[in-house]
């Protein structure tokens, strides 16, 4: 993976933890699991996924609604991959974000 597309890929796992760490697991000694995962398809393109068993989220929330910094952060990063995002937090929270390798450009 070229440093184009590792850049915001790196960027949008921090935050995604971070938002698990944060808000997941209330209250102390709420253990919990967050898991990371990264593969490529057949077609070549990528497929990131951070998946925690926390608390979930609300039944209202709607991604593109919601005005956060770390969600309008994730989905400028994720468009900036060119890829496209899918949030399930019915059974903890499921972030699945698909893209395929930026293509560098040279800058000079």
């Amino acid at each position: 993976m070229g440093l184009d597309t590792a850049l915001p890929c790196g960027l949008i796992v921090t935050e995604l933890v971070s938002n698990s760490l944060k808000y997941a697991f209330p209250g102390p000694g709420h253990a919990g699991v967050i898991l990371i995962s990264l593969g490529r398809t057949q077609q070549g393109e990528y497929t990131l996924v951070v998946w925690d068993n926390g608390v979930g989220l609300p039944p209202d929330y709607k991604e593109k609604q919601t005005n956060s910094l770390g969600t309008r952060l994730v989905t400028m990063l994720t468009d900036q991959l060119n890829g496209t995002i899918a949030v399930d937090g019915s059974r903890g929270t499921r972030t699945e974000i698909r893209f395929k390798e930026s293509q560098y450009q040279k800058r000079i």
